[in-house]
């Protein structure tokens, strides 16, 4: 009972930090103009006070996360949360960075765009905490320890595994196709947002990758899959190859095109993209067919 009451209390106060930092955010922009040569004291003051409150929140999703990994399932829906949640927790501290970005920058030129960043990931923070909620209310903690479980909750990590690994496939491959698209932020930039698009897509799927590795650690290796688990893994692997063998060629043909060796028109401005395109293209394309593969076997 004085669990339940503590957690209550506890997101009552996470909720509280993120409406304090909403309330800042819309406090600060109409104060941040080119009217305020420098930051006031309470200016000043309400930006500073933001960065715990956010670490409030954070530790808020870090409760969340280790609740639904708790309670693993094989279920597509609750892997994506832990993706959403997962990345929700990481874009915390551009929330940080992108305010302090602000403070500096209002001055020299319009950070309108930061603004609607900053707003567009509060929202996706809200409605993380708020399905976190939701699936707290509908899941009251067992008492599992975390890094133990079943026969079963093993299989149900497999399986989540591979789901998590087709969801960061496609926003792997979103990101990296989208980064040298210009729709999001100038050509000049694109390497930069490549690298940032990567790593918020990996970062799921190393983090469950690590649990599951932590989780059969006491094992030994032979012991970390079933028969049927790598069989999957295996017809998985076949499948990737004879998919991406082609599709290596083609790039490596793209590539030789676009290095110079046949003048092309400019039009053909997708073969002149940097050799870490194609090969983050047909990393993410890898994860994305194995992991649809071992959902498709195990439907």
């Amino acid at each position: 009972m004085k669990k339940k009451i503590l957690l209550k209390i506890f997101i009552a106060i996470a909720f509280l930090m993120i409406i304090y930092a909403c309330v800042s955010y819309v406090y600060l922009q109409n104060k941040l103009t080119v009217d305020m040569a420098s930051p006031t004291k309470t200016v000043n003051t309400l930006g500073v006070l933001v960065v715990p409150a956010l670490l409030i929140v954070g530790l808020f999703h870090l409760l969340l996360l280790i609740r639904v990994l708790k309670t693993i399932s094989p279920n597509f829906f609750h892997s994506l949360y832990i993706v959403s949640l997962t990345l929700s927790g990481v874009l915390l501290l551009s929330d940080i960075m992108l305010l302090s970005d602000i403070g500096k920058e209002y001055l020299l030129w319009d950070i309108t765009s930061q603004w609607h960043l900053l707003y567009g990931f509060t929202a996706f923070h809200i409605v993380n905490m708020l399905i976190g909620v939701i699936y707290l209310i509908k899941n009251p903690s067992s008492g599992e320890k975390l890094f133990t479980g079943s026969k079963k909750s093993n299989e149900a990590l497999f399986i989540s595994l591979h789901n998590i690994s087709f969801i960061c496939g496609l926003l792997g491959l979103a990101g990296v196709i989208l980064s040298f698209t210009g729709l999001i932020i100038p050509g000049r930039y694109s390497i930069q947002l490549m690298i940032a698009a990567t790593f918020l897509a990996l970062f799921p799927f190393v983090l469950i990758a690590i649990y599951w590795i932590t989780r059969m650690s006491k094992k030994r290796i032979k012991d970390w899959t079933d028969e049927k688990q790598l069989s999957d893994s295996g017809y998985g692997a076949m499948l990737c190859l004879a998919v991406l063998l082609p599709v290596f060629i083609i790039i490596s043909i793209i590539s030789l095109l676009g290095s110079g060796v046949v003048s092309l028109p400019a039009h053909f401005w997708m073969l002149y993209l940097p050799a870490s395109f194609w090969m983050l293209l047909l990393f993410f394309l890898t994860l994305t067919i194995y992991g649809l593969t071992i959902i498709l076997r195990n439907r």
